[in-house]
């Protein structure tokens, strides 16, 4: 099996070019309380007074959602000066020299690898005793749910995770999330640090409404059974990179995976016994659609989130070349090859590529060991090789009391040696520099290295405006349902079809916090 991921004797809190990696986080009690407010709480007065977040501040628990939008991502590059790498923070220390008892609720995922922030709980309330960290979590699903319950009744947390493609939009469209430039620029905090595509997406109309904790390039990759293509003497990629803004490797076309996903597609008596390619089922169609899109010069939406421009001549080239897959070659496995609790196909042996997020090298050295394999670049489309930027935020809520002291909690958070454990856990990289720079440590891993390179090239995500992308996805995936089942359909006739439907899920207003909130339907 080729690589691992290893230290290698690298210091894995990497070099931030060639500045400290952490920031002193100690205010004097003179200067945080100035003129009886702190300098950031007066930031704030003036940035919530005259400079309201994109939708009115809702009216707990009954408000209707805004009814305007905000743009999409924006560079975050000017948020905040970082020339001192050494900038004080907020007054958490002072808060306790004050002798000021204060209690911080954090809301996050509950999974092992998200869970490794947590770790920074003991060490923060070693340092600022007066400060209590009250840590809650819940399953995925579950922790989605459990946050809109909280924030319709008006009780949300002071610090709050969320996922780009989860309810991030939705919160700040709600107005429930306080606006971070004030806190940034008081404290200085050092958002050069961060990978600027996951700053991008952070922000909303210009503004920021968190900080990135994570991140990863959704789906700019395949794994392949390497071999299988070479038992069927199908030759591998050569890792030979195009120049340009989204590079991919010379030899690896839509063209060239589509050849060998069907020489590797196998039958027996008129029944299909291996298959070339695995997407649906195995990876978030929509994600893996829009990255073709994409990579053939388009995208699934407008710039501003408000249109759906799937029917584009990039949307139409990229749909029908999946859909050929599935319907006239044969090539995939189709709905009922693919049991709820069946065997993984991949893991079988009876598939030779799969669309492959960044998690997917775990999957690999846990389950892949019949065999050798490898990751690739998507294939390369007129555009070249895109994906879409999806970071893990946590962001201060305006239910907070303490928005200062919630925020050095945040920073403390985000901090990238919680990161580093989550990849030792197998999780998702942080969201910094120093895990996708090419000397990171996890670029020692050849496969890992592929992502590493995609990460730094692939485009900000583009997201309706109106805060329904999962909702849109979701009946997207549903209508697609014929080209999942093998069906003799047109893409194009399904495209102009249930083009109109998705439209009217963008044109819709915002969901309200009751209409997030309440159970879903079986």
């Amino acid at each position: 099996m080729p690589g691992s991921i290893s230290r290698n004797g690298v210091d894995e809190r990497g070099r931030r070019d060639g500045r400290e990696r952490r920031w002193s986080r100690t205010l004097t009690r003179r200067s945080l309380f100035l003129g009886g407010a702190s300098i950031v709480g007066a930031a704030l007065v003036a940035a919530c007074g005259s400079a309201p977040a994109p939708a009115a501040t809702p009216q707990p628990p009954q408000a209707a959602a805004p009814t305007t939008a905000p743009t999409n991502a924006t560079p975050a590059t000017s948020q905040a000066p970082a020339t001192n790498p050494t900038a004080t923070s907020a007054p958490a220390a002072a808060a306790a020299s004050a002798g000021q008892k204060v209690t911080i609720q954090v809301f996050n995922r509950q999974t092992p690898t998200n869970e490794t922030v947590k770790g920074m709980v003991p060490e923060y309330m070693a340092k600022h005793p007066n400060v209590t960290i009250d840590w809650q979590s819940a399953p995925p699903g579950a922790d989605l749910q459990k946050m809109l319950v909280l924030a319709a009744a008006g009780t949300s947390p002071d610090v709050q995770w969320q996922c780009l493609l989860c309810n991030y939009h939705q919160f700040i469209l709600a107005g429930l999330v306080l606006e971070h430039d004030p806190l940034v620029k008081a404290t200085r905090y050092p958002i050069d640090t961060q990978m600027p595509q996951a700053m991008a997406n952070a922000s909303v109309n210009g503004k920021l409404y968190g900080l990135p904790q994570a991140l990863h390039p959704s789906y700019p990759c395949v794994i392949i059974n390497k071999t299988m293509f070479e038992k069927g003497g199908v030759p591998v990629p050569k890792e030979e990179w195009t120049d340009g803004p989204h590079p991919g490797w010379k030899n690896w076309t839509f063209d060239d995976m589509r050849s060998a996903a069907v020489a590797l597609t196998k039958s027996q008596n008129g029944r299909v016994q291996q298959w070339g390619l695995q997407m649906q089922g195995a990876a978030n169609a929509f994600d893996v659609i829009q990255q073709a899109i994409r990579s053939e010069g388009g995208d699934m939406f407008s710039p501003d989130g408000s249109k759906l421009t799937w029917s584009s001549d990039a949307g139409r080239k990229a749909t029908a070349y999946y859909a050929g897959l599935y319907t006239k070659d044969k090539a995939t496995p189709i709905t009922p090859d693919m049991p709820t609790g069946g065997p993984d196909l991949m893991a079988s042996g009876k598939v030779a590529i799969r669309n492959a997020p960044v998690w997917s090298i775990l999957t690999a050295k846990n389950t892949f060991k019949d065999f050798e394999w490898m990751i690739l670049p998507a294939p390369r489309g007129a555009a070249g090789t895109d994906g879409n930027v999806e970071p893990n935020l946590f962001s201060v809520q305006k239910a907070t009391k303490n928005p200062e002291i919630a925020f050095d909690v945040l920073a403390s958070i985000v901090d990238p040696q919680w990161g580093w454990k989550s990849v030792d856990l197998g999780g998702i990289p942080g969201s910094q520099k120093e895990f996708w720079a090419p000397d990171s440590r996890l670029t020692k891993d050849p496969n890992f290295a592929v992502f590493a390179r995609m990460m730094n090239t692939v485009s900000p995500n583009v997201l309706p405006a109106n805060g329904r992308r999962a909702e849109l996805a979701t009946q997207w995936i549903a209508g697609m349902d014929p080209i999942w089942l093998g069906q003799d359909v047109d893409s194009n006739k399904l495209i102009d079809q249930l083009t109109p439907k998705l439209q009217a899920i963008l044109d819709s207003t915002p969901a309200s916090l009751q209409e997030l909130s309440a159970p879903r339907k079986a």
